[in-house]
């Protein structure tokens, strides 16, 4: 493939990820990927046959570049286990409040459909089954419950990525500040470390 043509398709695909992005799946079209590319239609035939691969494709490169961040967590030396969980924490967070679409269509098989064989899923518990053991080894840790002090947090906060005004009204939080996913973040960590909270939001 030349390099002209490379850069086409590379377009092709961020263009993608955009309208997933802003759209849902079920909203994004072809036409709609192509006007975000800059590109015609017969463009995206030519380089991905479909709609549905070009997708595959696109959530395989957003995919790509989150185990991709989740492996240097894995590489990094935390000098407790309240550092690690809160840089992991942050990280997710930031992710699901940025990138909210993304994350209902990496989720929307085993949501939706009850498909749990997906990449998004099996990658990511490989992912949480180091990270844990990582953490175990931290002289801060509880001796008992991690995972599921691990297990817990996560599934908060993918759940504000999925439904982000599903507590409009109750709490208020403000995700989009990032103190307040701050502080969030503190809550989390202290559930699965001895450290304590220092604010006291509800």
């Amino acid at each position: 493939m030349g390099e002209k043509s490379e850069e086409t398709r590379n377009r092709i695909v961020l263009g993608a990820i955009e309208c997933i992005e802003r759209q849902g799946i079920v909203n994004t079209t072809v036409r709609t990927i192509a006007a975000e590319a800059g590109v015609n239609v017969a463009a995206i035939s030519y380089h991905f046959g479909s709609k549905d691969a070009l997708i595959e494709v696109a959530l395989n490169h957003a995919l790509g570049n989150f185990f991709g961040d989740l492996s240097g967590l894995l590489e990094r030396e935390f000098s407790s286990c309240a550092e690690g969980l809160g840089s992991f924490y942050s990280y997710l967070l930031d992710g699901v409040v940025r990138y909210p679409g993304i994350t209902r269509a990496h989720l929307s098989g085993p949501f939706l459909e009850g498909r749990y064989n997906r990449p998004f899923v099996t990658g990511f518990v490989q992912f949480l089954v180091q990270f844990a053991a990582k953490m175990t080894r931290q002289p801060d840790a509880v001796n008992t419950g991690l995972k599921r002090a691990i297990e817990q947090a996560v599934s908060a906060i993918l759940l504000l990525g999925m439904l982000p005004g599903l507590f409009d009204g109750f709490t208020d939080r403000n995700m989009t500040d990032s103190r307040v996913r701050a502080e969030y973040i503190e809550t989390l960590v202290a559930a699965a470390t001895r450290t304590e909270v220092k604010h006291g939001r509800n």
